[in-house]
């Protein structure tokens, strides 16, 4: 008796977590992406950076690299623009100090 009702409970818990859905389209993985990526918690905030990139390919190797390649590019370029400003502020407050 205890044997079926840990089975049965196993069984009931297995079905609730089965709720991933399945991509079959590259509009579904845009879609999910987009979903993934504006979730508060994959966000960017003042202390931290966040990229998401994602790409298509036959092959999930493929596709894996090309996405962090992407996400890497992404997080490159967002460094040089906060490192630009910083530049530029540093810049603006020595030319008010000089004068």
């Amino acid at each position: 008796m205890r044997i079926i009702l840990i089975l049965m409970c196993g069984l009931l818990l297995q079905n609730c977590s089965n709720k991933n859905a399945k991509i079959k389209s590259p509009n579904d993985l845009k879609s999910f992406v987009n979903d993934f990526c504006t979730s508060p918690k994959n966000t960017s905030t003042e202390k931290v950076i966040k990229v998401c990139a994602s790409e298509f390919s036959k092959d999930l190797n493929i596709a894996e690299n090309k996405s962090l390649l992407n996400a890497k590019l992404k997080l490159k370029t967002t460094h040089l623009y906060i490192n630009s400003l910083i530049q530029d502020q540093q810049e603006t407050f020595l030319s008010e100090e000089q004068k």
